[in-house]
């Protein structure tokens, strides 16, 4: 077993494939996000009848059962399919557990956990509360974003910084990776709160990968022209930098679709990355 499967003992290792891209694009309805602050504050349900303590139910499993089993401290945790539903539960048969579960949710409350391609992916915050109002994240991301030229700019990316920092300081897996990479396309503000990250054993390589041919990638309407553009930008990863055997934190400002994320974690995957870890500031309130 090699260092890097220690450190990310229970955690997957997803091979990515194109067809992987076009199942992750296809909308079945099925919920792509876990967001205890909202849509599953109530996951964790105390069973009236007491047998057992309590349900825990969640749309997917992706993320969640690693860190979960992490920070619970427990290798035997897991959630288990429904057989009517298929969707992940976990029967809680005593106080503890269920003290642990609720604690675990406060931790990771405004957190996104989310279910595509990568090993691990996870969003700050969502970016909005509703289609009027910020998260206190989301307008960060916003004025740093579209008012770079503000007085309060360099505060701005300070606070996105310190953010970034204390979740990485804080919760397991991540901080672990070989690398740290900011998404080509992402918005120059991004690289700064990256190199702004202090105390990790990571290494930026967020310079040794552009894109070859970005202009059929910016004018993309659907994700069907997205993914082509993105099948034609010509990813170009610097020979110099070692991934066999690797990982990889990736990082971006906005998920939205996460197909450009997912493109990249796929290249990485084909140029020798064990891993890819997905981390970006907000997700976006549409797509589940």
């Amino acid at each position: 077993m090699v260092l890097g499967d220690f450190k990310f003992l229970g955690v997957p290792c997803h091979s990515i494939e194109l067809d992987d891209l076009k199942v992750f694009m296809a909308d079945d309805g099925s919920a792509k996000r876990i967001h205890f602050a909202t849509s599953h504050a109530h996951a964790l349900r105390k069973d009236s009848r007491g047998k057992p303590f309590a349900w825990f139910n969640v749309p997917f499993r992706n993320t969640i059962e690693p860190l979960m089993k992490k920070e619970l401290g427990s290798s035997n945790f897991a959630l288990f399919l429904s057989k009517t539903t298929d969707k992940p539960f976990r029967m809680v048969f005593n106080e503890k557990e269920y003290e642990d579960i609720l604690a675990f949710m406060g931790k990771y409350k405004d957190i996104v956990f989310l279910r595509d391609c990568l090993d691990l992916s996870l969003s700050l915050s969502m970016n909005r509360i509703d289609e009027n109002t910020r998260t206190e994240i989301g307008e960060l991301e916003y004025q740093a974003k579209y008012h770079p030229e503000s007085s309060e700019y360099s505060n701005v990316i300070a606070s996105l910084t310190e953010r970034m920092q204390g979740f990485l300081d804080s919760i397991p897996f991540f901080k672990d990776a070989d690398y740290i990479c900011v998404v080509p396309s992402s918005h120059a503000f991004v690289r700064e709160i990256v190199s702004g990250l202090k105390g990790f054993d990571f290494s930026d390589i967020s310079s040794s990968l552009s894109w070859n041919k970005t202009s059929e990638l910016k004018n993309a309407e659907s994700l069907e022209d997205k993914l082509d553009a993105l099948l034609n930008s010509h990813l170009l990863i610097a020979d110099e930098v070692d991934l066999k055997e690797k990982s990889i934190l990736l990082v971006d400002d906005l998920y939205k679709s996460g197909l450009t994320m997912q493109y990249v974690a796929m290249m990485l995957k084909n140029a020798g990355c064990s891993r890819v870890f997905g981390l970006t500031l907000v997700k976006s309130l549409g797509n589940n």
